[in-house]
C-alpha cells in the first residue's frame, strides 16, 4: 500500500533547525512521506529519555565544565572493592550528591583551571568534594578549615594567614594555590598520587612509615599494600575516585550532574581602600550571601586591602559594582575602623567609649573574653573612635610574633589587621640573636623608597629584594614588607626555637618612635623578676 504525501512547509522549515535536520529533504516542493513523519515523531518523544550530556559535541565543550574535567581523568585505579562500596554509597543518596556539586558550582572552573596549569589530573579538583563537601567554612574535630581542610600549622607553612580578621584557610583563591602546591610537593615526593593523596590526609610520615614497615614484610610500598595507614587514609583515595567514575559516566549510576559552564564564575577586584562587606553587596547589587560565599576567608564585615590577598565578585557583577563605586559616596562605605586598646582594657567600657554593645564588640572582634590585652586592635563604630596616631609594635606573649600597625607616613590614618609574623632568625644555639620580623606599611602620594629605607633603617636594595620590586617606583596605596629589628633567645636541646617573652611589667613593652613614625622595639629581658 502506497502512503499518501502532504505538504509540511513549516514543519519541515523548524525540522532543519532540529537535530534531526536529517529528516528533512529539501525538494522543490517541500513533501515529506508520512513514513519519514512518523519515524521523525517517534524520536523525538525519545529525546528526554536519552543521555542529558549525549547532544554536547566537541566544540560545544565549553558549556559544559563535566565534559572538560573527563578528558584530564587519569589516575590508576586502586582497591577496587573499596571503591565499589563507595560508588554504592554515592549513587544510593543522589540528592547528597547534587547538593554537593551545587555547592561546587561557583568553585569548580577556578580549581580545574588551577589544576590544568600546574599538569595536575583532573581528579584533583574533586578533592574537596571529600575533604569538605563543598562546604566553604568547614571545620572538623581536629582544627582542619576549609575546602581543602587544611590543619593550623600546615596553613601556615603554605602562607595561609590565621588571625581574628582573616583566616587564609578559608580563602577560595589563597587555599586552593596552597594546597596545589602541598600537593605538587607530596607528588614530587612520593612520585605516585595515590601516595600523594595519602600523605594529604595523614601526612607525609604517615606513608613513609607504612611503606617502611610494607618493605620489612618483603611487600611492595604502593598504596594497596599500605595495610597500616590509617582506616580513613585507606578509605581516602578509593572514595575519590569513586567520585571521579561517577563524574565520568553519571548516567550509568543514574545521577543528574548539574551542567556547570566552563567559564569564570568570578573574579578579582581592584580595590585598594577599606569598605564594608555589605556596601560590596550593595554596589555589586548582590546579595550579602553571596560576598561572603566568595570571601569567606574574611571573619569581619570589612575588606582590608593586604599584600596578595583578592577580593571576589562574580564576573557578571564587576561593570555594576564599579560603575556604582565611583558615584558613592566614600562615607556611607565603611562602618568600621580600627581601635588600638590603651590603658583601657576591659571590652564593655571600651564597648560604651564607642557607643557600641558588649555582645557587638565581642562577636566582631572575635574575643571570649571580657579582658583585651593592651596594644590589641579592635574593629569598633566609626563614629567616634579615634586611632592612636602613631605606630607601634607589640610582641604577642603566648607565640612571640610581632603585631604590627603603622599609621602610615604624616601621622595619617592607617588600616592595617593584626599581622602575626614569624621572624626569621640567624642563629642558633642558646645564644641572644639578632633576628629580622617583617610589618606592612601602606605608602602615602609622594613617598620614596629611599625615603622608607631611611625612616627604616635598611637599604634600597633590600626593600626591593623582599617585596620583589623591578624598580624602586612607589604608587600611593601600595602596601610594602619592612624589616623590624628585634632580639630573640634560643631553648636548650639544640631546638631553634622564639623566646616566649614574658607579659610582666617592663617587659615586651610597645615603644613609640620620638618622630612618631619610625617603628622600633626594646629588647625583652629573658631573665625571670625573683
Amino acid at each position: 500500500m502506497k502512503f499518501p504525501t502532504f505538504p509540511l512547509k513549516s514543519v519541515l522549515a523548524l525540522l532543519c533547525l532540529s537535530p534531526f535536520a536529517a529528516f528533512a529533504q529539501p525538494t522543490d516542493d517541500f513533501r515529506v512521506s508520512a513514513n519519514e513523519l512518523a519515524e521523525y515523531i517517534v524520536r523525538l518523544n525519545q529525546m528526554p529519555l536519552q543521555d542529558p550530556y549525549a547532544d554536547i559535541s566537541l566544540k560545544d565543550n565549553h558549556l559544559n565544565i563535566w565534559e572538560k574535567m573527563r578528558k584530564g581523568f587519569r589516575m590508576d585505579g586502586v582497591s577496587p572493592n573499596t571503591v565499589r562500596k563507595f560508588e554504592n554509597y554515592y549513587s544510593n543518596r543522589p540528592e547528597y550528591f547534587g547538593r554537593i556539586t551545587m555547592r561546587a558550582t561557583p568553585y569548580l572552573h577556578h580549581i580545574l583551571t588551577e589544576t590544568e596549569k600546574r599538569g595536575m589530573p583532573s581528579e584533583i579538583a574533586l578533592l574537596p568534594f571529600i575533604e569538605s563537601a563543598f562546604v566553604i567554612r568547614a571545620k572538623s574535630h581536629a582544627g582542619a578549615m576549609g575546602l581543602w581542610q587544611f590543619m593550623p600549622r600546615t596553613g601556615k607553612q603554605y602562607g595561609l594567614t590565621q588571625n581574628n580578621w582573616y583566616d587564609g584557610r578559608n580563602d577560595i583563591y589563597a587555599s586552593t594555590d596552597a594546597a596545589l602546591d602541598y600537593l605538587a610537593y607530596l607528588h614530587n615526593m612520593f612520585g605516585d598520587w595515590a601516595l600523594a593523596l595519602a600523605a594529604y590526609n595523614c601526612g607525609e610520615g604517615c606513608v613513609l612509615n607504612a611503606q617502611n614497615k610494607a618493605a620489612r614484610r618483603g611487600n611492595p610500598t604502593s598504596f594497596d599494600y599500605l595495610t597500616t595507614l590509617p582506616k580513613e587514609t585507606r578509605e581516602y583515595v578509593p572514595k575519590l575516585l569513586a567520585v571521579r567514575n561517577l563524574v565520568q559516566n553519571p548516567h550509568e549510576f543514574d545521577i543528574q550532574l548539574k551542567k556547570i559552564k566552563n567559564e569564570p564564575y568570578f573574579e578579582a577586584v581592584k580595590i585598594n581602600q577599606p569598605i564594608d562587606l555589605k556596601a560590596i553587596a550593595r554596589l555589586a547589587e548582590i546579595s550579602e550571601e553571596e560576598v561572603f560565599t566568595l570571601n569567606p576567608g574574611y571573619r569581619v564585615p570589612v575588606w582590608v586591602p593586604q599584600s596578595g590577598r583578592k577580593l571576589l565578585l562574580p564576573k557578571a557583577s564587576l561593570k555594576t559594582f564599579y560603575a556604582n563605586l565611583k558615584k558613592a559616596n566614600p562615607d556611607d562605605l565603611l562602618s568600621w575602623k580600627p581601635y588600638r586598646v590603651g590603658a583601657v582594657t576591659d571590652a564593655e567600657e571600651i564597648a560604651q567609649q564607642h557607643g557600641m554593645s558588649l555582645s557587638e564588640l565581642k562577636e566582631i572582634n572575635h574575643l571570649r573574653s571580657n579582658r583585651v590585652p593592651k596594644g590589641s586592635i579592635l574593629l569598633v563604630s566609626r563614629d567616634d573612635a579615634d586611632l592612636a596616631p602613631d605606630s607601634t609594635i607589640r610582641i604577642d606573649e603566648h607565640n612571640s610574633d610581632i603585631v604590627f600597625t603603622s599609621a602610615g607616613f604624616d601621622d595619617d590614618e592607617y588600616w592595617s589587621e593584626p599581622a602575626y609574623i614569624h621572624a626569621i632568625a640567624d642563629g642558633i644555639g642558646g645564644k641572644r640573636t639578632t633576628g629580622v620580623r617583617y610589618g606592612t606599611i601602606k605608602i602615602k602620594k609622594g613617598v620614596t623608597l629611599t625615603a622608607v629605607a631611611k625612616r627604616f633603617g635598611t637599604t634600597t636594595a633590600e626593600l626591593k629584594r623582599i617585596n620583589r620590586l623591578r624598580s624602586g617606583n612607589l604608587k600611593a596605596g601600595q602596601v610594602l614588607k619592612v624589616p623590624v629589628k628585634s632580639s630573640y633567645q634560643y631553648k636548650r636541646k639544640g631546638r631553634v626555637q622564639k623566646a616566649a617573652y614574658s607579659n610582666k611589667k617592663g617587659a615586651g613593652k610597645a615603644v613609640k618612635s620620638s618622630n612618631r613614625k619610625t617603628v622600633s622595639a626594646k629588647k625583652t629581658s629573658t631573665k625571670r623578676k625573683k
